[in-house]
């Protein structure tokens, strides 16, 4: 009986070792999109005036104090004049041409 569990350990201990060692994938990033992002903020920033879809990558959390990202962004943009480094545009839709003075 002990030959036999000696036997059995044997087996089983170069099972466990003569295997590939798995290759796993990496798991992608998880991504929130936001759509019909349309800034309003006072000051100059570089986007255009216009619908923004927006992909926001990685850490998205929704900070203390907003309600929703769409909201988070906003202030960010405003108050950075940039949108945050992990936010990518995967739309614009510019607005109609503003006529002024009935002239284009």
């Amino acid at each position: 009986m002990k030959n036999l569990f000696l036997l059995f350990a044997l087996v089983f201990s170069m099972g466990a070792f003569a295997q590939k060692p798995i290759k796993y994938e990496p798991i992608p990033e998880p991504c929130l999109y936001v759509f019909d992002f349309v800034p309003k903020c006072n000051k100059l920033t570089y986007l255009l005036w216009g619908t923004y879809e927006l992909s926001v990558c990685g850490d998205f959390r929704l900070q203390p104090g907003y309600d929703t990202m769409n909201d988070q962004l906003m202030d960010y943009l405003c108050q950075n004049g940039v949108l945050p480094g992990n936010v990518s545009i995967v739309k614009f839709t510019p607005f109609p041409d503003i006529v002024i003075g009935g002239k284009k």
